[in-house]
């Protein structure tokens, strides 16, 4: 017998569940706000997105080796992690040169190099690599491309879903930008809503062409390699 919605969401939370009780420990809050609180409006947006993917993952066919059972497939996490490697090491270098089009001269926003370190590659790989694809892949992405898929050939539902929860991704950076007081002009806008897109458009591409974990070791994979890079430039 399949495995319930419920029991599958609970799985699905239990491997996101690690990145979102790292966030107290990693991220300043707000003056005045317990760091505990932090972890809220998280934990609301995985479990509803945990819903929403055991909901409609199984019936798009879609892989999940941790949630939905399906066989670990060592090839398909290497593809993942290599990919991921490639994407960041590319995003690393053209934020690093395109720095002087975006950054300013009142605030100078670090770039990915220059924010990287040991703790934020812990957030990135714990976090970005399994809370948020956990979030905009099993659930926004496949939720999408559920809606999408009754009413559009499933290829045109598909594209559509992954650069929506793409885009919907690299809106997700933009309160963190704000909240530092920069002002967001064009050319910062750009940066934050172009590398975050391309980013989950490769991680989106191989959820629904792999699986879950290919996706997830690719967006660890890309923190990991702009920590290294780091480390040498």
């Amino acid at each position: 017998m399949a495995p319930s919605v419920f029991s599958t969401a609970l799985r699905a939370f239990a491997i996101a569940l690690p990145g979102i009780t790292l966030l107290p420990f990693v991220v300043e809050p707000p003056e005045g706000i317990p760091a505990v609180l932090l972890m809220v409006n998280p934990l609301v947006l995985t479990l509803v997105m945990c819903l929403a993917g055991a909901a409609t993952a199984p019936r798009l066919g879609l892989a999940a080796e941790w949630i939905l059972g399906s066989t670990l497939d060592l090839a398909i996490l290497r593809l993942g992690l290599v990919t991921g490697l490639v994407a960041g090491l590319l995003a690393a270098v053209i934020d690093q040169f395109s720095a002087p089009l975006w950054q300013t001269a009142d605030l100078t926003i670090p770039t990915l190099l220059d924010g990287a370190g040991p703790m934020q590659l812990i957030l990135g790989v714990l976090y970005g690599g399994l809370t948020e694809e956990i979030m905009l892949r099993w659930g926004l992405l496949s939720l999408l491309f559920w809606a999408l898929a009754k009413a559009l050939p499933r290829g045109a539902a598909c594209w559509i879903a992954v650069i929506a929860a793409a885009f919907l991704f690299a809106a997700g950076h933009l309160p963190a930008v704000l909240a530092s007081g920069a002002e967001l002009a064009p050319a910062l806008l750009i940066r934050i809503l172009g590398l975050n897109a391309a980013l989950g458009i490769v991680y989106g591409l191989l959820y629904v062409r792999k699986s879950l974990g290919a996706a997830m070791a690719a967006h660890a994979g890309t923190h990991l390699a702009v920590f290294l890079l780091g480390l040498v430039w």
